[in-house]
């Protein structure tokens, strides 16, 4: 090997007969066609089409609006509930109120004045 340069071998980049074979099998399991379509792009164009061409007719647009159903999963994450707790599962502690303290020896009433007390919150 020459210093810092590679000088033979395969080519960086030339993909192996393995590689070509495991991405063929993973094609036709997830369901890629020759012409690079999934089968969500197939679902979502003929609900289009559904929905464009249905005019006044109600049918139509029950069948789009189906298609959608099925496809919606695919393209939005489910949402989930979510419990909320406090501390060791617990309840959540809630703060009644907030008081503000002066820490010194020397406080006079000109230093008290501008605070005022806060509000009680219920």
């Amino acid at each position: 090997m020459a210093i810092g340069k590679k000088t033979g071998g395969r080519q960086k980049g030339t993909p192996n007969k393995l590689k070509t074979e495991i991405k063929a099998e993973v094609a036709k399991i997830v369901g890629v066609v020759n012409d690079g379509l999934l089968p969500l792009d197939v679902m979502l164009e003929a609900m289009r089409e559904l929905w464009e061409l249905a005019g006044d007719n109600p049918l139509a647009k029950v069948a789009a609006c189906k298609i959608a159903k099925d496809a919606a999963p695919y393209c939005h994450a489910a949402l989930r509930a979510v419990e909320v707790t406090g501390k060791d599962g617990g309840a959540i502690e809630t703060i009644k109120r907030v008081e503000r303290v002066l820490v010194g020896q020397n406080i006079t009433d000109q230093d008290r004045e501008g605070i005022r007390p806060a509000p009680t919150i219920q």
